[in-house]
Order: C-alpha cells, then structure tokens, then sequence
C-alpha cells in the first residue's frame, strides 16, 4: 500500500510524483493505469478488435498496438487531432500537427507529429507492432499531450509523402484517448 500523510487515500497527482511513473485515472470506469494507459481499438462497427498501450518514454509516447480483424497487407497509421465521437472515425479530424509540418516521413518539409510508420498486418489478420511518437507527451495539458487525441487506422498504406494523409484511404479502425 502507499500511505501519505498517515492515509492510504492519496491523490493520484501525488502517487505520480512518489513513483515517479505517469498515473492516469477514467472516473467513468474507476480504473487507474500507472506507467502506461490502455485505450480499446474498435472498427466501423463498434466492436472491440484490439488495444494500444501508452507510456512515456524519452523523448517521446511509446505505443504497442495489437490489433485482430484486419485485411493482410499495409496500412496507414496516423495520431489525429480529436477524439473519435460514436464509430464516426471522421470526427477524428485531420492528422495531429501542432508544428504546421507537411504529410509525411519522406516529405522534406517536415511530417506532422501523427505521422506514423505503416502497420503491417499478418495473412491471419493480425498484427502486433510497437511505434513512438516523437515529441509527445502522456502529460495532461502539455501542449503535445496525446489525450484527447486519436488513433486511426487506415484501408491502405501511407504513401510517406502525399499531403494531407499519404492517400491511405478510408479511417477503418480506430481508438481514442479521451480526458
């Protein structure tokens, strides 16, 4: 147990700086995460397909998504600006890019900070894959905090280049981290 102050009740900003780890809490399902958060991957049809779990790395939000359902092949892979409202993967809004970047890793004006690398999905529909998130933060309130924020996945590859999304198709698959 943790006791602070002669109690075992303490605040979960205060268990965050005791364990130094980030401590998040969903009032809505009483659950606290210490040192990663957990978010549900759902499809078109609101069903449960997977999970990505968050931690704070240096420099950075490591994720580990692990997905099953999935069309085989590549797949773009993108941090977008909102939450996802209902199975309405379009109120996801645009890529995550709060320093005004182009799309894309092969762009050589910069990529948005969503930008991530293509999922490759197995024959079984499967696919297990870790990616960071370079520059972001599992702080609440910092400016490139990844709450609020959403993850999507694609019909096709990213192509690396094309703005605004690299052509990577219809938003069939997605999770949110909501505050």
């Amino acid at each position: 147990s943790i006791l602070y102050k002669g109690t075992t009740y303490v605040p979960i900003r205060k268990v965050s700086e005791m364990l130094d780890l980030p401590v998040q809490w969903d009032g809505e399902t009483k659950t606290v995460w210490i040192g990663a958060v957990e978010m549900d991957i759902k499809n078109a049809a609101g069903e449960v397909i997977g999970n990505a779990v968050f931690s704070q790395g240096d420099g950075g939000v490591n994720v580990r998504i692990s997905a099953s359902q999935l069309t085989p092949g590549e797949h773009g892979f993108h941090l977008h600006q909102n939450p996802i409202e209902g199975n309405d993967f379009s109120t996801a809004g645009g890529h995550y890019n709060p320093h005004g970047k182009k799309h894309g890793h092969h762009n050589p004006e910069g990529h948005h900070l969503g930008d991530l690398n293509n999922l490759l999905v197995e024959a079984d529909g499967t696919v297990v894959a870790d990616v960071f998130i370079e520059g972001a933060t599992l702080e609440r309130g910092h400016e490139l905090s990844v709450w609020g924020k959403s993850l999507i996945i694609h019909a096709g590859p990213d192509d690396g280049m094309s703005d605004p999304a690299g052509n990577s198709g219809d938003r069939i698959a997605g999770g949110s981290l909501v505050e």
